[in-house]
Order: structure tokens, then sequence, then C-alpha cells
């Protein structure tokens, strides 16, 4: 009877212990989720003070982007006061036919000193 008890607590303590490490584990890697998370949010925040970097982050990504381009090609500045721009975006269209398209973009600087884009028309 001692043995079947001593054996059934040793499965016991085993399992638990499995427990704890896949608990450590996932803690572990939800901390590394959140730092490298984080970390991109901060890179990006600092490389969107830059005009240049914002128009091609705008322009190139996203899931829903009516604007959205293969590549940007070419990005003249024609006005800015270093709170409002204007910004010509030439490049090729994300969809299948890839036409050359050029947009005027207007461009506004956040609170954080980050650009943002207010309106965008074709040309």
């Amino acid at each position: 009877m001692r043995k079947n008890r001593a054996s059934g607590l040793r499965i016991k303590r085993l399992s638990e212990k499995k427990k704890r490490r896949k608990k450590i584990i996932i803690s572990i890697l939800l901390i590394i989720i959140a730092i490298a998370g984080i970390a991109k949010y901060n890179y990006t925040q600092i490389k969107s003070k830059e005009m240049e970097y914002s128009v091609k982050k705008i322009f190139t990504t996203g899931l829903i982007n009516k604007y959205k381009m293969y590549d940007v090609n070419n990005i003249n500045l024609t006005f800015s006061d270093g709170k409002t721009a204007v910004v010509n975006v030439n490049g090729l269209l994300k969809k299948a036919p890839h036409h050359r398209v050029s947009y005027e973009v207007f461009l506004e600087k956040g609170k954080s000193g980050t650009w943002k884009v207010e309106r965008v028309y074709n040309e």
C-alpha cells in the first residue's frame, strides 16, 4: 500500500513540476513578445518623425489602404512650414496592372512630432 502511495505522490509531483515549467516558459515568451512589440512601436514612433519614412510607410503598408502602392518611386516636397507639408508621391499601384499613380499628400505634424496624413488627392 505504501509503494502505491509513494509512486502516486511522485507522479503528482512530476506533473506539478511540468505544469510549473510550462507556466514559466509561457510567461517568458509573453514577456519577450511584449518587449518586442514595445520596441517596434518605439522604433516606428521615432522614425515617423522623418517625413520620407512616414510617407513610404503610409503608402506601402496597411491591410485596408485604398492608396496602397507597390513601391514609392519619387517623393517631392512642394511646401513645408514645419507643421504642415505638401508632398507629391509617385509610384506603382499594388493591384495587378501596377499602373503608375501620382498623389498629392497633405501632412501635418502631431503633438509627438510625427507626421500624419490629413488629405490625399489624385493628380
